[in-house]
């Protein structure tokens, strides 16, 4: 017998016990899933009636709820309707306070701008009044300055109107003629009671006493005064008594009656020069007379014609020394002295001959030009001097401005006037002295010059008709 194999036979136990294992374990599974099932297919069933109730509930609920929604609704859109209502009334109130607020802006600003017109033309008013008219409207004036330092701006504008009609009855009465009275100050100083007459820009016055009538004139002060005209009294009583009359008039509004009025004459012309003006003045009036002295000596001068020096050349050939002697003692200085010369020393060479002429044109030359320096010196020093009187007139200006600064022009005036009329006066005085000393000078040299000519035309002339004379 064959031993058994014992490996064998456990394999065949093992895969018979598993089959069996296997065969229980798809029993058991099979029972688990029939129960799963029944469970599943008893849990879908209750889900599924749970659902329908579920559902049934929704749709008996969803009807109110629905029915809420639409009135809720029908709220809102009432709401928001009502809101835009009131957006749209909120909104045409605030446009017609946005109008409001800059008409309001407008009108203040307009107004403003009229208060300061009015303010201009009030600040303005007093100095466009003529000086004579100033007591005229003193009230009025008064009333202006008394508001215009208050606080109310209520009675500024008041008094600004009232200077207001106050200047329009002014230009209303001006076409007509303005009269009242009034007091003035004379070219004496002394003051005189009269009646103002206004005529446009123009105010005329005439004294009480009838002495006096003139253009009152537009210079500073607290009292009108007047440019006197008294060659027209009788138009000028005519006028103030409202007659139409024919009287001067000044289109200038009293500029020219006062230049006119502030020139004064020569001498004070030259005491504005300072100290200055003196030697200015001390040259000119050198150089004047020196001027006038030199002028009539030297163009008083008369000149031979060429046909004396023949005359005498044809003494001199014919020998008659005593006749050429004559002809030239007659003939005008100095050329006459100078050919009686040449005659007295006809008889000697021609050297000799030019030589003693030619010493009579040398003693001749220093008596035409003698003084002559002085008239140059004052040309040229007179500018000079005329500038010094500049540099002393700026210090002294500088001087005043430092003391009293340069708020006002005529403190400054006398430091000016020092300064330009001494410039003037040196100009004034070197121009001339300059002209006539070129002019002296010039004549001088045409003197000595045709004297030359005539030396030698003399000397010449005895050298052909002589020609054998005497050696020196």
């Amino acid at each position: 017998m064959k031993p058994i194999n014992t490996s064998y036979g456990v394999k065949s136990v093992t895969v018979i016990l598993s089959w069996a294992l296997l065969c229980c374990t798809v029993s058991a599974q099979e029972n688990s899933f029939t129960s799963v099932q029944e469970s599943v297919r008893t849990d879908l069933t209750n889900s599924t009636r749970n659902l329908a109730a579920q559902r049934e509930r929704i749709a008996n609920e969803k009807i109110p709820l629905t029915t809420e929604l639409n009135r809720l609704e029908s709220d809102i859109r009432g709401l928001r309707n009502t809101a835009e209502r009131f957006q749209a009334v909120r909104d045409s109130r605030e446009l017609g306070l946005g109008d409001l607020q800059a008409r309001l802006e407008a009108w203040e600003n307009e107004n403003t701008y009229l208060i300061n017109l009015l303010s201009e033309y009030s600040t303005r008013f007093e100095s466009s009044l003529n000086i004579s008219e100033l007591d005229r409207y003193r009230t009025e004036i008064d009333s202006y300055a008394s508001a215009r330092s208050a606080t109310d701006s209520t009675s500024q504008v008041e008094s600004q109107l009232a200077l207001l009609d106050s200047g329009l009855s002014r230009i209303r009465d001006s076409f007509g003629g303005a009269a009242y009275e009034g007091n003035i100050v004379n070219e004496d100083g002394s003051l005189v009671a009269g009646n103002f007459t206004r005529f446009g820009p123009t105010v005329y016055f005439l004294a009480q006493n009838k002495q006096l009538a003139g253009i009152v004139t537009q210079q500073e002060g607290l009292t009108a005064r007047i440019f006197p005209m008294n060659q027209n009294l009788d138009d000028f009583s005519s006028l103030a008594n409202g007659n139409e009359v024919e009287i001067p008039v000044d289109v200038t509004d009293g500029r020219a009656t006062a230049i006119s009025s502030t020139k004064g004459g020569m001498l004070a012309h030259i005491s504005q020069g300072g100290v200055w003006i003196f030697p200015i003045l001390l040259f000119a009036l050198v150089s004047l007379s020196i001027s006038i002295v030199k002028a009539v000596q030297i163009y008083r001068i008369r000149m031979p014609t060429l046909a004396h020096i023949k005359q005498v050349l044809a003494k001199v050939e014919s020998h008659e020394l005593k006749e050429a002697q004559a002809l030239a003692d007659a003939l005008p200085n100095p050329v006459g002295t100078m050919l009686s010369q040449g005659v007295v020393h006809a008889t000697r060479s021609k050297e000799f001959v030019e030589e003693v002429m030619y010493e009579t044109i040398l003693d001749t030359q220093p008596k035409l030009s003698r003084f002559l320096p002085v008239i140059a010196i004052t040309a040229a020093t007179a500018p000079l001097l005329g500038l010094l009187g500049t540099v002393t007139g700026m210090i002294n200006t500088f001087n005043l401005i430092t003391l009293f600064g340069t708020g006002d022009a005529r403190v400054l005036s006398s430091g000016i006037s020092e300064a330009l009329v001494t410039t003037e006066f040196g100009l004034v005085v070197a121009i001339p002295a300059l002209i006539i000393h070129a002019l002296l000078s010039r004549k001088v040299k045409s003197i000595l010059g045709d004297m030359e000519k005539y030396a030698l035309i003399f000397s010449n002339g005895l050298s052909a008709r002589m020609p054998t004379r005497e050696a020196a």
